[in-house]
């Protein structure tokens, strides 16, 4: 009886893990539609590229990030844009 009851539990606990982990990846796909600023982490991933590759566009000027303090931050616009500008005819 206590193995049936702690199958109960565990089963509850992952379902309600999974679904904070839902909750999760909705409110991050959400904000990532938005024109927000992403952090460089965040931008890398959005243009589905390596962080060093995204740091080279900014040092080439091909993308131009925000400064706040030591932190930068890109817009999801101008990854729009960069990528429009990019994009083969």
């Amino acid at each position: 009886m206590d193995m049936i009851a702690l199958d109960a539990q565990f089963a509850r606990d992952l379902q309600a893990t999974l679904d904070a982990n839902r909750q999760l990846m909705a409110t991050v796909q959400e904000r990532l539609k938005q024109d927000v600023p992403l952090n460089i982490k965040e931008a890398a991933a959005w243009l589905k590229v390596a962080r060093s590759t995204l740091m080279t566009y900014i040092e080439r000027g091909e993308i131009v990030p925000s400064e706040y303090g030591n932190r930068l931050w890109v817009m999801r616009s101008e990854l729009e844009r960069f990528l429009e500008r990019h994009r083969r005819q």
